[in-house]
């Protein structure tokens, strides 16, 4: 483990959840590094690494940056999350993927806007990058739906610390992700949206990401982020408008709507209390374990 951390307590601590992606975290440690607000600190949080992390978190040579690596792989990122939490001492807490990047404007603005609104988490606009382009935009909720309903990444997320924390994969009948902000929503907690596109996700699924033959984007992406930053946002809403106008009506492949309507019937049975009907609770768990192994073999770790 390296640890180095200073007396007085930073604005924010940032936790990253990591498995064996040196190659991604290098840029996703530099897109941290480039931010607007720097008070803040960074807990890299490796679920039992066996690759280069350390070395690369220790590479930048930044006091601001600690390294704790589990002793048994948790499988997802709930478990890191939660011993980052542990460790964490700013006043705010914020996620970022290892295999994402962040524009040099979003600490600084979720800040404010947090502070502004007096809400207990807000979130910022994403970009969902695949290798065939730009497949979507993750902002608020749709008009009648509530934050209980939605997934937003994690990697969009502030919020103050000593809110929640995450429930294991095994424990959850959702995505974890979608697990914590049900959970933070359904609490009463105040959710807010502040509408600028602040973070580059790529989905490990799409892009194979545990695959070490698989190209890796976050090099050139971070260029441009490094470089020209408002001219990759706007690059990217123009695309994303474009994107819409196509899509309005988009037509799946059978397995594709299968898992999709699958997975808003595990939601709707999870909201109404039915999932733990003792006939109806073995089934969902099946199908749930059936899902992870299908995401494990398209992110390449099977």
């Amino acid at each position: 483990m390296t640890s180095s951390l200073s007396r007085s307590e930073p604005t924010v601590t940032v936790i990253v959840a990591t498995y064996n992606s040196a190659t991604s975290l290098e840029f996703t440690l530099r897109s941290i590094l480039n931010q607007t607000l720097q008070d803040f600190e960074v807990w890299v949080i490796g679920d039992a690494c066996t690759d280069q992390t350390a070395a690369v978190v220790e590479g930048f040579g930044d006091t601001r940056l600690n390294f704790y690596n589990r002793t048994q792989n948790s499988g997802s990122q709930a478990l890191p999350n939660n011993d980052g939490l542990e460790r964490a001492r700013g006043k705010y807490i914020a996620y970022l993927g290892h295999d994402d990047l962040w524009f040099p404007w979003h600490l600084s603005e979720l800040v404010s806007a947090l502070e502004t609104q007096q809400a207990d988490l807000v979130h910022a606009m994403c970009a969902r990058l695949l290798p065939q382009g730009l497949q979507g935009i993750w902002g608020p909720p749709s008009t009648g739906k509530g934050y209980h309903l939605v997934h937003i990444p994690p990697s969009c997320i502030l919020h103050l610390r000593g809110k929640l924390t995450w429930k294991a994969a095994e424990d959850a009948l959702v995505g974890v992700d979608v697990d914590f902000l049900r959970r933070m929503s359904l609490s009463g907690h105040r959710i807010h949206f502040h509408p600028r596109l602040s973070v580059l996700k790529f989905p490990s699924g799409g892009w194979r990401a545990y695959d070490p033959r698989t190209p890796k984007p976050q090099q050139q992406h971070w260029k441009d982020l490094s470089d020209r930053p408002e001219a990759l946002e706007h690059r990217i809403l123009t695309e994303a408008a474009q994107v819409l106008s196509q899509h309005l009506n988009p037509l799946y492949p059978l397995p594709q709507l299968i898992r999709h309507l699958m997975r808003h019937l595990t939601y709707w049975l999870t909201l109404q209390g039915i999932s733990e009907n003792k006939l109806i609770h073995p089934l969902l768990k099946m199908h749930l374990n059936r899902t992870r192994k299908h995401k494990r073999k398209v992110r390449g770790l099977d």
